[in-house]
């Protein structure tokens, strides 16, 4: 429920990304063409953000998973919710199920999520990080012989 009100539709994943990857406030960003903050505005029936001044169009979906995909962002957007949320991953058939989708959809929409948003060529994470579940290290404990073997999981 709490993902559907915050994004219901393409527009609010739209927005959503803008604001990530362009614009804190959602209103100004940086126009490559004006070189300089400039305000921008939504274009009507495209997935493009517009210069109020030189009408220099910004892809907020360009060089993501996304670009020129016909899916859905709301059907990306719960996809990549759904692969967060759960413990042990999810299938490509549950996807379908769960996004009513065909098979070829869902397969292709989690490849690209694990393959290209989880590609460890990606900088590493920063700043504050929180990790549940985590054991590192373990306690000693007596192997064959004298010798001890620590034992965990990474």
């Amino acid at each position: 429920m709490e993902f559907q009100r915050e994004f219901p539709d393409d527009a609010a994943c739209l927005d959503y990304l803008f604001c990530q990857n362009h614009s804190r406030d959602g209103k100004h960003a940086y126009c490559p063409k004006c070189e300089r903050h400039r305000k921008f505005h939504r274009v009507k029936n495209r997935p493009a953000y517009d210069c109020d001044s030189c009408g220099f169009h910004l892809h907020p979906t360009a060089g993501t998973i996304f670009h020129k995909s016909s899916t859905s962002l709301v059907l990306w957007f719960y996809a990549s919710f759904l692969m967060s949320e759960t413990r042990c991953g999810i299938s490509a058939k549950h996807l379908e199920r769960e996004l009513a989708v065909t098979y070829k959809t869902a397969w292709r929409m989690l490849n690209k999520i694990r393959n290209q948003l989880m590609d460890e060529r990606q900088p590493a994470l920063s700043g504050d990080i929180e990790a549940d579940e985590t054991a590192i290290g373990g306690k000693p404990r007596r192997g064959r012989g004298s010798e001890s073997v620590a034992r965990g999981r990474d």
